[in-house]
């Protein structure tokens, strides 16, 4: 039931995205910058591409994918900017009430973030596509 669910929510969010740019926005990510609208701006580069991706993990995985896909989910009334620390850092911004998704190679990632006035800081273990929720006051 948890699959069908996230699979409805990427769906969604591939029909909703806006016009497709090649794949480039993950090779070279932002680094240090907390504004939220530029990294937006940023995000919808390869967004199809990433939805695509990501359902087909959430569909499809075994355990020879090199890849996981990271759903994040803020049910605050806050943007916010996830920081994920890897061999390359990513910035993903989450709209408040909203969800935002991406693909990372399996591994060890410390992920951060500031909803609303409230911090989150974990490490998470990726050997399998996962959902994260937030929420903040």
């Amino acid at each position: 039931m948890k699959k069908y669910y996230l699979l409805l929510i990427l769906v969604f969010t591939i029909f909703n995205s806006c016009e497709s740019v090649p794949y480039s926005y993950r090779n070279s990510p932002v680094e240090n910058s907390d504004n939220f609208e530029e990294l937006m701006k940023i995000d919808e580069v390869d967004r199809k591409i990433r939805a695509a991706e990501a359902v087909n993990l959430f569909l499809n995985e075994v355990p020879e994918d090199k890849n996981a896909a990271v759903l994040i989910e803020n049910n605050s009334t806050c943007n916010m900017v996830v920081r994920i620390v890897g061999a390359k850092n990513y910035q993903l911004p989450v709209p408040k009430m909203g969800k935002n998704y991406m693909v990372l190679p399996k591994g060890m990632y410390p992920f951060q973030a500031k909803v609303c006035n409230s911090s989150y800081n974990a490490t998470k273990i990726l050997m399998e596509s996962i959902s994260i929720a937030l929420s903040g006051k």
